[in-house]
Formats: structure tokens, sequence, C-alpha cells
């Protein structure tokens, strides 16, 4: 897992249940400006059962982006 894995996760992770954010505001929060494309990349990888709560997180257009 690289270093911008991990802060990407740990912004997930810090999201209190009742919030959501944008992929692009989870980028920005974890150092990362412009990365929304990456940031949904390592959400694609979580293993299944993850505690990492990915359903937090939502397109720009409030939507979970689902394949």
């Amino acid at each position: 897992m690289s270093t911008a894995d991990a802060r990407i996760l740990a912004v997930v992770t810090a999201l209190p249940p009742g919030c959501v954010a944008t992929y692009g505001e989870v980028a920005a929060l974890a150092g990362l400006p412009g990365r929304a494309r990456l940031v949904g990349r390592v959400l694609a990888a979580l293993p299944t059962g993850s505690p990492v709560p990915w359903q937090r997180v939502v397109a720009a257009g409030g939507r979970i982006a689902l394949p």
C-alpha cells in the first residue's frame, strides 16, 4: 500500500456516520487535489468485508458511483 493509498483510507475512515464526501473532497483532504479517480481506484480495490466506510464517498452529483 502506498502512502497516498493510506492517506485516502485514513480520510474515508474518519468520515463520521451520516456524513458523505465526494471523491474530489477526499482527494483534497488527503493532500492529493485533482486525484479523485485515484480515490475511486483505491476504494474499488478494497476487499469484501472491509471496515472502511466506502459508501460514504459519493460522486460529484451526490450518488454512489458503481461500476
